[in-house]
C-alpha cells in the first residue's frame, strides 16, 4: 500500500513514518466498495464515489473509506503518447484522513461501473 505520491524531503520523513504505522493495518487483501448511488461516472471513464463501506483494520479499529476518485493523465513524451489513470483513496481512520494514490496503465485498471 502507497503511503505517499511525490517529492519527499527530510522534513517528511515522521509523516511518512506515521501515515505507514497507520496504514499498515489496512488488511492484505481487501475489496473497497462504494453503492454506484453514490458516485459519478464522467464521459471521459473518470470517477468519484463517497461514503464506502466501512471496514476493520488488522488491528481492530474502523476503517472509514470516504472517497474514491479518478483522474486521467496523457502524457507525451516526443512522438510517443501514454495515457495513465491515477485512483486516489480517501480513508478516515482515527478520525484523521489518509489519502492513497495509485498510478495504473489501461491495461492494469479496468473499471467495472455495472456492479
Amino acid at each position: 500500500m502507497p503511503i505517499h505520491s511525490g517529492l519527499i524531503t527530510i522534513n517528511d520523513i515522521e509523516l511518512l513514518k506515521k501515515r505507514a504505522e497507520v496504514l499498515k493495518n489496512i488488511p492484505d487483501v481487501n475489496e473497497f466498495s462504494f453503492d454506484l448511488k453514490n458516485c459519478e461516472v464522467y464521459q471521459d471513464q473518470t470517477f468519484r464515489c463517497a461514503n464506502g463501506t466501512s471496514f476493520k483494520g488488522k488491528d481492530g479499529k474502523e476503517m472509514i473509506p470516504f472517497s474514491l476518485s479518478s483522474i486521467k493523465h496523457k502524457k507525451t513524451f516526443s512522438d510517443f503518447r501514454y495515457e495513465e489513470t491515477e485512483i486516489m483513496l480517501g480513508l478516515e481512520i482515527d478520525k484523521e484522513n489518509y489519502f492513497i494514490n495509485m498510478t495504473y496503465a489501461p491495461h492494469e485498471c479496468g473499471l467495472d461501473f455495472k456492479r
